[in-house]
């Protein structure tokens, strides 16, 4: 990925999956710092990586800088493309770090076991009230 920033480009390398550290350039934070013993308080600007959330994509067509939106394709498939007043509205390709899930996907059978679960400690029966309805809810006989 590239960054353009007043007339230059850096490179964007990923670190811990959200923050940005750029080739060649850093942010610069100020630091407040109370007096202690043995070293002195004062104000530092100290050097910091960039949020993922504040770096801008550029647009693959026209290379300026763009912000991003979703469309969907006729064949159903979510994709990015590129929005503002000087994009083209190309397609903006995923990067590798975006395709992975931060969470794992649940099980698929999820709902079928837990049925059966409930099947076999005796939830669904007629003795319940399931059939007729129950009269602590409300449901007629």
């Amino acid at each position: 990925m590239v960054i353009l920033e007043r007339g230059f480009c850096y490179i964007v390398e990923w670190e811990n999956g959200f923050h940005a550290v750029l080739d060649g350039l850093m942010a610069t934070v100020k630091k407040h710092i109370k007096q202690g013993q043995g070293y002195e308080g004062g104000i530092f600007s100290i050097e910091a990586p960039l949020h993922v959330s504040n770096v801008q994509v550029l647009d693959p067509v026209t290379g300026r800088p763009c912000k991003i939106g979703y469309k969907y394709l006729e064949d159903g498939t979510k994709v990015r493309i590129s929005r503002g007043q000087q994009a083209s509205g190309a397609l903006i390709p995923r990067p590798e770090i975006l395709k992975q899930r931060r969470k794992p996907r649940p099980m698929e059978h999820a709902s079928q076991s837990l049925s059966w679960f409930l099947l076999l400690i005796g939830v669904y029966t007629q003795s319940a009230g399931h059939e007729k309805g129950n009269p602590r809810l409300g449901r007629g006989q």
